[in-house]
């Protein structure tokens, strides 16, 4: 039998599994992520912290598994995207903790560039373009906006600010991390022991940026033409199940178990590409819908890459070796935000409660009532697979399809099993698409006062 270990870092928590071949789960282990809030809109990580639990919950998982460390075939990460911090690796010295994709301490700077002339004539000029070219790239960057989810003005803002990692840059001993990319240079070199392992990225880390064109598979020149932010300073981006991603350091665990062991990392994705796979949405115009701590749709428009100009934007889904195959995105990065709130008023004491609330239970994307809603509202089926672990599942099939557990993705459906499809009430379409409509026009109004 052989084993693939799962590592998926999220907002508000770290878990590993450990699975068989048959993607059946043997043994998991999870913590707690701790978000710093220093200040009102800030949301910070801090690093060494995190290092701690992400060793802790592997060696737990395996143990739970009842496994030997070298049983273990191959290893998997899933992380959240656009969470960043700047350091010297070769001294560890942080110029700050992880400022993650919920910070909002660029907020002023991003409504200044949406309303300035410099973004404004980019727009305007990437507009004539597209009317003699018709290029899809172009479309995009007449709608281009600068977003706090985004990494871009997050960066300026601590480069801008923070002296030591500005002398850091001027001394060339600064650079760059991902969340993706930092795990990765941790497990590979041992927590630092051999600092010279290759400075990389997963592509679906780096295309949620905000500082990446997918249109030309490429660090995008306005970062530094626009906002000076000098490209060698980021990581280096690879597909998604990179030949050179390495091995997991035996020096990053704590017990002689590990010592010997020679794991091969197979896959690194994002935790949205790792939705869409344990979902299975390999397929043109299949969706995904994540409701976490933030909610995510993903189109899925196949090896082309489109623009949007409904609010969605186009990223890479995944990349393996030559294939690229692309999405569109809307995201709503308050979900969590909301049921912590509702807690915190009474409503109830645990998230799952709320769905005793619509005679179901479960979690946001387990509570039946809001499927049913989802499938009314739009029309279409929905459904819900067995397995809520959609990060994990996709970890695991990217990983073992690597490493060649599997030959083809086809070959992981079977694995895919579904709890309940959602059909859409015809009756009720038209009646919620009418409430929706109305709702959408408050929205509106509430953003526009006299």
């Amino acid at each position: 039998m052989q084993y693939i270990a799962a590592l998926d870092v999220g907002t508000t928590t770290v878990r590993c599994f450990v699975l068989n071949e048959n993607c059946e789960i043997k043994g998991s282990s999870t913590q707690l992520v701790e978000l710093l809030n220093p200040k009102p809109g800030y949301f910070e990580i801090e690093p060494e912290a995190l290092w701690n639990k992400i060793v802790a919950v592997i060696e737990d998982a395996v143990k739970v598994a009842q496994i030997r460390p070298d049983q273990l075939s191959c290893f998997g990460i899933s992380s959240q995207r656009s969470t960043f911090l700047t350091w010297n690796h070769l001294t560890q010295e942080y110029y700050h903790n992880f400022i993650t994709w919920k910070d909002l301490r660029a907020d002023l700077m991003v409504d200044e560039w949406n309303s300035s002339f410099t973004l404004k004539a980019l727009n305007g000029f990437s507009y004539a373009l597209y009317l003699l070219t018709r290029s899809s790239r172009f479309l995009a960057g007449s709608v281009l906006k600068m977003m706090n989810g985004q990494v871009t003005l997050r960066l300026l803002h601590e480069i801008q600010r923070n002296h030591r990692l500005k002398e850091g840059i001027k001394l060339n001993k600064a650079r760059i991390e991902l969340l993706d990319s930092w795990i990765l240079y941790k497990l590979r070199s041992g927590n630092g022991k051999e600092p010279n392992v290759e400075h990389i990225s997963d592509i679906t880390s780096c295309t949620a940026t905000g500082l990446f064109d997918p249109f030309t598979l490429n660090w995008s020149p306005i970062s530094k033409r626009i906002f000076g932010i000098e490209t060698t300073l980021l990581p280096k981006f690879v597909n998604n199940v990179y030949k050179s991603l390495g091995f997991l350091h035996p020096g990053c665990f704590t017990t002689l178990d590990w010592q010997n062991t020679h794991i091969p990392i197979t896959s690194s994705i994002s935790d949205q590409t790792a939705a869409i796979f344990g979902n299975q949405c390999f397929s043109k115009d299949d969706v995904k819908i994540t409701m976490g701590t933030g909610a995510f749709l993903n189109l899925i428009t196949g090896t082309s890459c489109q623009a949007s100009l409904k609010g969605m934007y186009p990223l890479v889904a995944w990349q393996f070796k030559k294939q690229t195959v692309y999405c569109v995105e809307g995201a709503a990065h308050d979900i969590g935000t909301i049921i912590s709130w509702g807690k915190q008023c009474g409503l109830y004491t645990d998230p799952t409660e709320t769905s005793s609330i619509a005679e179901v239970d479960g979690g946001v994307s387990r509570n039946s009532f809001i499927c049913q809603f989802l499938a009314n509202a739009t029309g279409k089926q929905v459904e819900r697979p067995q397995c809520p672990e959609s990060s994990i599942m996709g970890v695991c099939f990217a990983a073992g399809f690597n490493y060649g557990l599997w030959k083809t993705l086809s070959e992981v459906r079977k694995f895919r099993k579904i709890d309940r499809l959602f059909e859409p009430c015809v009756e009720e379409y038209e009646v919620n698409r009418t409430l929706l409509n109305k709702w959408l026009e408050a929205v509106d109004r509430f953003g526009n006062w006299y």
